[in-house]
């Protein structure tokens, strides 16, 4: 029997060796993969949306420029600059009582320090009580300061042929 403890340590040895390297291999971070400019804005969009959706005011304005003007899906005069389009997002948040917004068909174009996004969406939710199913499209168009991308304008549109439309949608105009 005594051979056969060398040959169990030398079993053990051999299965010990790459668990440990592959504990050792895990508390290592994974390398970052660099990102085109598309994929940092297309990440920027979803975390504008995600900010919208909770009312992260704070959050939402790091993707806005103060000077960013907004054309509404709703009949409304352009909105100039921060404040105005922060007033009217508070306005439409207030009378939603829970909502999703699900963005899909995202194509983003980059030329130089500027870029231009495009999307269809759907919100999904409830609006003064009322059940709500509205599709849309917007359009952003960037622009690259110091690195960061901001949006200096914005138009969304509802869309007239999307379910929801009619009779029964309700109005979300602030």
């Amino acid at each position: 029997m005594r051979p056969v403890r060398p040959l169990m340590f030398i079993l053990l040895f051999f299965a010990a060796v790459p668990a440990l390297a592959q504990r050792k291999a895990r508390s290592q971070p994974l390398p970052e993969v660099p990102l085109s400019e598309e994929q940092r804005i297309n990440q920027r969009i979803s975390a504008m949306l995600a900010a919208l959706q909770i009312g992260d005011w704070t959050q939402l304005k790091s993707f806005y420029d103060d000077t960013v003007t907004a054309v509404s899906a709703f009949d409304q005069p352009v909105l100039q600059g921060w404040p105005a389009l922060a007033a009217a997002l508070s306005a439409q948040r207030q009378r939603i009582q829970s909502g999703q917004i699900l963005r899909r068909n995202t194509f983003v174009r980059v030329h130089g320090d500027v870029a231009w996004t495009a999307y269809q969406w759907e919100f999904v939710g409830i609006v003064d009580g009322q059940p709500a199913d509205l599709h849309g499209h917007t359009t952003l168009i960037w622009l690259r300061e110091h690195g960061q991308w901001r949006i200096v304008h914005e138009h969304s549109s509802t869309a007239l042929n999307g379910p929801g439309v009619g009779p029964t949608q309700p109005d979300i105009r602030p």
